[in-house]
């Protein structure tokens, strides 16, 4: 009997394994502590090495001290360990590790380590060392790119359980990557740094490799999920992408990436979403509260109309309460217009499409006209009313005089609105030093009340649209007030502010800048739109008047026979258009055009006549008298090519008063 054991285990070997790409293979005897080498690169010869056989753990040490870096030292020294070989190769036939050792010329190679089971009924294994630093480079180049978007990439082989992971510390200094020898090991260890107290569980149960695969069978393209890392005291947020590290399926990846930041705006985007919300709720909320108070306040004045309307047909017969109650439908309609007119004004201020007029105004008799109104609604509600105006120096200015009025009653108004009998309001004028705009002098108007003030939370919106007190009790209006006159005080270019406390009263401050006019130029405030030579200036005129509502072209035709003008009155557009083809030119001194009506509406009536072939038809005034009264609908009318834009209601003062402006 022959022992043929060297020759079976040299002839195996090679079998086993090529070792055409391994520049070191050793046939290791882990039971007698000795290792032979078989081949040492192809570029040396096994005579010409003294190191090709003798003891393991004697060369191993000696190749670990001076070769092997020494961060990979201790690492290498446990995979390489007798009885852990020993241990691993009997669960499975083979493992593989990498690791970083010094070349010939000092420089750092990476090298991979394959230990293969020969026979451990003998302790013989096969240790077959290949070069992969090239591979490892161009490795490292991609990773160099991933470096700049993610911080750390790790591959876990299924079968092993073994895990290489890359930092971008290791990648960006060229370092060899960090090695676990049993990922499952070290779940409880990774996970702890994600752990907080409400995803402890969660959080752990995310990283089994178990939980992984299930996943990934569900999910082959990968999926992802956010954790709290927590390190140097911070929370962080890591997005963790899991996918199949190759295509075989046999590694699992995972990307880690820092998304924080991409929290943090998304959960700036989303508070200040759920600030909006909570605005336009807000919004939606007051709104509806506007709705509210206006259904009561616009029914107040009209259960009056219709009220006083059923009592006037009663006594017929009963000159004297006719006309009591003839003066109430008067007042209520009044009240009721100026209901409505405020919520257009809001509009128009919202656009910033209002447009101040430039008039002379005497700023004495302004104050004067106003204070006149205000002290008889006080005398009315026995309040006590004083008005104060000093240091003028200038008396005369530019400016719309209509919106100043509007501004300084709104807020006189809703001081004797809100202060109770016996209370007093008190308003003030005075002009201010000298402007810093030059050529412009600053006046200051206060009113101060002793009412029922505001408490601090309602003051820091009450310039808002929609706007009313929990204390303004049944007082009438719709909010919009205060919004109004903020809005007219901003295009002015002034300032306006509000001093109050709860049942202490309120002091209103509005500042604001004029143009003096003591010498210059422009119309004056004043006079009254309806004298008699307004009145004579109609005398003899004709207008067609295109209208279908009855009832308002019987009021208009009345209200021009009073001024001594003729109509001719058409129900719709193409008949307006039919009569003004028909007549001779000339025949008609204006056009008076209702826009909403059958056939064809007022827009297309009013093109269709510029259009027309005759003498009259590009220069016969058109004026639009609609119920659309929005910037948009005055734009809308001029661009089809009509002259002026009146809103209804009418008002006989505004009729008159742009007739004869322009028919002049």
């Amino acid at each position: 009997m022959t022992d043929i054991t060297e020759q079976v285990m040299a002839e195996y070997i090679p079998r086993r394994l090529s070792i055409a790409g391994c520049d070191l293979v050793m046939d290791v005897d882990l039971f007698k502590g000795t290792y032979r080498v078989l081949n040492f690169g192809s570029s040396k010869k096994m005579e010409d090495t003294e190191l090709h056989e003798g003891s393991y753990e004697k060369q191993a040490a000696q190749v670990l001290r001076t070769q092997v870096v020494p961060r990979d030292q201790e690492r290498v020294a446990n995979l390489m360990d007798p009885e852990y070989i020993l241990e691993r190769l009997g669960r499975e036939d083979s493992y593989w590790f990498h690791f970083s050792m010094f070349g010939e010329q000092q420089e750092i190679l990476t090298k991979n380590m394959s230990i293969s089971s020969i026979d451990l009924r003998l302790g013989r294994v096969c240790m077959a060392r290949s070069d992969i630093t090239d591979s490892v480079r161009e490795q490292q180049a991609m990773l160099n790119v991933l470096a700049l978007t993610f911080d750390l990439v790790s591959f876990i082989d299924i079968k092993s359980g073994g895990m290489t992971m890359f930092t971008r510390r290791t990648v960006q200094e060229n370092l060899s990557p960090y090695y676990f020898v049993d990922y499952r090991s070290t779940v409880e260890s990774i996970a702890s740094f994600y752990m907080d107290r409400e995803g402890e569980t969660r959080v752990k149960e995310q990283f089994r490799l178990e939980t992984m695969l299930l996943r990934l069978r569900e999910e082959p393209a990968g999926y992802d999920f956010v954790a709290p890392y927590q390190t140097d005291g911070k929370v962080l947020y890591k997005q963790i992408s899991v996918m199949w590290g190759d295509r075989n399926r046999k590694t699992v990846c995972l990307v880690r990436a820092d998304v924080t930041d991409m929290l943090a705006q998304e959960r700036r985007k989303k508070e200040e979403l759920e600030a909006a919300l909570a605005l336009a709720e807000e919004a939606s909320r007051a709104k509806s509260d506007f709705l509210s108070a206006m259904s009561h306040d616009i029914r107040t004045p009209l259960n009056a109309v219709i009220g006083m309307t059923e009592l006037a047909f009663a006594h017929i017969g009963d000159r004297e309460r006719v006309e009591d109650c003839l003066q109430t439908i008067s007042l209520s309609s009044r009240h009721l217009l100026s209901l409505i007119n405020n919520v257009l004004d809001m509009a128009k201020i919202e656009r910033s499409s209002l447009v101040f007029n430039r008039m002379k105004i005497a700023l004495p008799e302004l104050v004067e006209q106003v204070s006149s109104i205000i002290a008889l609604q006080a005398q009315n509600s026995g309040i006590r009313f004083s008005t104060d105006v000093n240091h003028i120096r200038h008396e005369t200015i530019f400016g719309d005089p209509l919106r100043l009025n509007q501004i300084l009653l709104n807020i006189l108004g809703n001081a004797v609105k809100f202060t109770p009998k016996g209370g007093s309001v008190e308003f003030r004028m005075g002009e201010l030093p000298a402007s810093s705009a030059p050529g412009m002098a600053r006046y200051r108007f206060v009113v101060q009340d002793t009412g029922i003030g505001m408490g601090a939370e309602f003051a820091e919106h009450i310039f808002e649209p929609f706007s009313r007190g929990g204390d303004s009790g049944r007082a009438e209006g719709g909010g919009l007030g205060l919004s109004i006159t903020k809005g007219l005080i901003d295009l002015m270019g002034g300032e306006i502010s509000v001093e109050t406390r709860e049942h202490m009263g309120s002091t209103f401050r509005v500042e604001l800048e004029f143009e003096p006019a003591d010498a210059g130029p422009g119309p004056e405030y004043g006079g009254d739109p309806e004298d008699s030579g307004q009145e004579r200036a109609l005398s003899g005129r004709r207008f067609l008047v295109a209208e279908d509502n009855a009832i308002n072209a019987e009021i208009l035709c009345e209200l021009l026979q009073m001024q001594g003008a003729l109509s001719v009155v058409r129900s719709d557009g193409a008949q307006a258009l039919a009569a003004f083809q028909e007549a001779a030119v000339g025949t008609y001194d204006a056009i008076l055009m209702d826009i909403q009506m059958p056939n064809m509406n007022g827009y297309e009536a009013a093109r269709a006549i510029r259009s027309l072939d005759r003498k009259d038809a590009g220069n016969i005034p058109i004026i639009a008298m609609t119920a659309n009264a929005f910037a948009e609908d005055v734009q809308a009318a001029l661009a089809a090519g009509m002259t002026a834009h009146i809103a209804k209601p009418i008002d006989l003062g505004i009729l008159l008063f742009e007739l004869n402006r322009i028919l002049r």
